[in-house]
């Protein structure tokens, strides 16, 4: 018997693939709300939406439950930057009415999760209107990212700044001079040997993860979702690395790595390697050549902003969205930010 209003629900497993098509046909869908992306991270996912009389999803969200700030909490896989909400525009071309039906959505969102002691939400970028969230008690943070729209194939190259034009002409004769060859969808493990080399380098947590990343990529290859570039020197050692996840919309970079002994800075460097920047460049015009955006992901940190910024892209806010009905929680995540934000000795950041 058929719904004779729409309603909200949470979907049976042999319902997600419906909810991963639907995400794919949404503007502010991503890869990252998809339940197979919770699946390859080994979590439950758990997809409520509203469903209209036909069957049909309108919006709806994809998240997993778990123990967080000491307390019941939506939480979230490893390499994850989205995890809001997903929904339909609405067909009217007034505005007026498209922002109310945004908002309406949103609410209905926000009154169909669970009660918990802790949320956490970050929204697309093309997400602004976060009233709904601000209404039912939610705090509000900022992050960016940089971008580059597929609408620009012919034109985002003009605006690579110098440095990096250098060091694409310097990766090019590196490459001749030292018979280095680029590997496209390397095996897993040399993936991990670079990635785990640099976080080693830079201090990064990574073990926490690292076990999980082959059932993770095996995941995601199978649903033709991930593309890696290595470089290899002529012995064939990996070198520099990026593993990159799509969607019918984006492409976003998620891993990348080099080796320490030949990056900028490493004691004792035989020579500084250029290799990086020529996967980055062969990942932009790879994602342009498939009608696909390009996300610099992990744009926060400050040496990362830097360098990404040089490639010319747009910058696009980020908002998240927290709220905590656990007292406890709430003052350990105010702690936490305290602590690893404003409690710095350093108050300016120089390239």
């Amino acid at each position: 018997m058929g719904r004779s209003i729409d309603e909200w629900t949470t979907l049976a497993a042999s319902e997600h693939d419906k909810w991963d098509e639907f995400v794919d046909a949404s503007p502010n869908g991503s890869v990252f709300q998809k339940a197979w992306w919770y699946r390859a991270w080994n979590m439950e996912p758990i997809v409520q939406a509203l469903v209209d009389q036909q069957g049909r999803i309108r919006a709806g969200i994809c998240y997993s439950i778990g123990r967080k700030w000491g307390t019941k909490s939506i939480i979230r896989p490893p390499l994850t930057p989205r995890n809001g909400p997903v929904y339909l525009p609405s067909n009217s071309k007034n505005q007026t009415k498209q922002l109310t039906h945004a908002r309406e959505m949103l609410l209905g969102v926000i009154n169909a999760l669970p009660r918990l002691g802790a949320y956490n939400f970050t929204l697309g970028h093309t997400e602004r209107d976060i009233i709904p969230f601000l209404w039912n008690g939610f705090d509000a943070t900022v992050a960016y990212t940089y971008r580059i729209p597929c609408s620009e194939k012919e034109t985002w190259s003009t605006r690579i700044s110098s440095s990096h034009r250098k060091s694409l002409v310097a990766g090019t004769r590196e490459v001749e001079e030292n018979g280095y060859q680029l590997d496209l969808n390397p095996p897993i493990h040399d993936i991990i040997e670079v990635i785990g080399a640099t976080a080693e380098y830079k201090g990064f947590a990574f073990r926490k993860f690292r076990d999980r990343l082959p059932a993770w990529w095996e995941e995601v290859t199978s649903h033709s979702a991930g593309i890696a570039y290595l470089i290899r020197d002529a012995s064939g050692r990996p070198l520099t690395v990026m593993a990159l996840v799509r969607d019918a919309k984006t492409t976003y970079s998620l891993l990348g790595g080099i080796i320490p002994d030949i990056r900028k800075y490493a004691p004792n460097a035989p020579r500084v390697s250029q290799t990086k920047s020529l996967l980055v460049e062969r990942a932009i015009r790879d994602s342009h050549d498939m009608n696909l955006d390009y996300d610099f992901e992990g744009s926060m940190l400050p040496g990362v902003e830097g360098h990404y910024r040089r490639w010319g892209g747009e910058l696009c806010p980020i908002m998240g969205v927290w709220k905590f009905s656990s007292p406890i929680a709430y003052g350990l995540w105010y702690a936490h930010r305290y602590w690893t934000r404003h409690r710095k000795r350093s108050w300016v950041w120089y390239d």
